[in-house]
């Protein structure tokens, strides 16, 4: 699948059907979120620029998943952000609990 992303950027550029491009955009966010370099491969191939532009599309749902993917695209570091994650809340990324103790005091 060494082509998906660019068969997903061509479905954004000629695309009018908003499932289409509901589903393309989504799946370009995954790509960024999911694969170390997509960030900057998606950048590079002007998926982010198209992401954009669907943020003022005519349909609701393609607007939502736009956002999402741009979301996606504007951080930098998802496996520091899971981590930050577990520290902040003590659950992991997974969402099972850890060992860590609450720090409330008791009320006396």
């Amino acid at each position: 699948m060494q082509l998906s992303h660019r068969i997903l950027t061509r479905l954004l550029e000629v695309s009018k059907d908003p499932l289409i491009l509901s589903v393309a955009v989504h799946d370009i966010g995954e790509y960024v979120r999911c694969y170390p370099r997509g960030k900057s491969v998606i950048e590079q191939i002007g998926g982010k620029q198209l992401a954009m532009t669907l943020l003022t599309h005519e349909d609701a749902n393609v607007r939502y998943q736009a956002l999402l993917a741009v979301q996606k695209m504007m951080v930098q570091n998802w496996e520091y952000l899971g981590k930050q994650l577990e520290q902040d809340t003590g659950v992991s990324a997974s969402g099972t609990a850890g060992t860590k103790k609450s720090v409330i005091p008791a009320k006396g």
